[in-house]
């Protein structure tokens, strides 16, 4: 049994909020799309993102399933394909919409976890963070595509310059910015407590 909560807030700066979820028990999915601050319709992109992931829920859950009674190698990449696929679906449609002059230029950031036959499948594009809480601690799972941390990476700055940084929150990759996205894809195994 999976337990989770969801709630979205526009945070201590914003008077709107951008962010939309989806928390889909029967298909094992759990999104959060959190559309791009400062720029023109974030949250129409958050909103096109979730209601592809919605729609893709049936065929998700079908191939998860197919994993849980065959739990290979195939079977796994069958479902991180499918999840992919997702993904550049729901970058192509925000790309699109975003023709419309009101609306050029919306993006979204996006975390899925697909669960279900002993494994969580994850997708993630941007810098919402994915987590995994095990035996009481709690192990980041997605590494953000932000300019300060490919900075950071590259060793030509530090984690204190980085938050200290007015470039923390520019993103590198995000759905709708292209028609195409290059979503990070992974699997891990799950355990009871997780």
């Amino acid at each position: 049994m999976i337990q989770f909560a969801a709630k979205t807030h526009p945070g201590r700066r914003r008077t709107s909020n951008e962010d939309a979820l989806l928390a889909d028990d029967a298909h094992g999915l759990f999104v959060v799309a959190d559309g791009v601050g400062g720029r023109a319709a974030g949250e129409v992109a958050s909103a096109i993102t979730i209601e592809t992931f919605q729609q893709a829920a049936p065929k998700l859950s079908a191939a998860v399933q197919a994993y849980a009674a065959s739990p290979d190698w195939n079977s796994r990449n069958d479902v991180l394909e499918l999840l992919d696929s997702v993904c550049q679906s729901a970058s192509a449609r925000v790309y699109e919409e975003a023709e419309h002059s009101s609306r050029r230029g919306m993006t979204t950031t996006l975390v899925v976890v697909l669960v279900g036959g002993g494994a969580a499948f994850l997708a993630h594009v941007g810098d919402s963070r994915a987590y995994l809480v095990r035996d009481g601690l709690i192990r980041q799972l997605t590494e953000d595509h932000s300019m300060v941390n490919d900075l950071v990476r590259s060793g030509q700055m530090t984690w204190e310059e980085a938050r200290r940084s007015r470039y923390r929150s520019v993103i590198t990759r995000a759905v709708g910015l292209y028609p195409n996205v290059q979503a990070d894809l992974m699997s891990i195994e799950i355990l009871p407590g997780d």
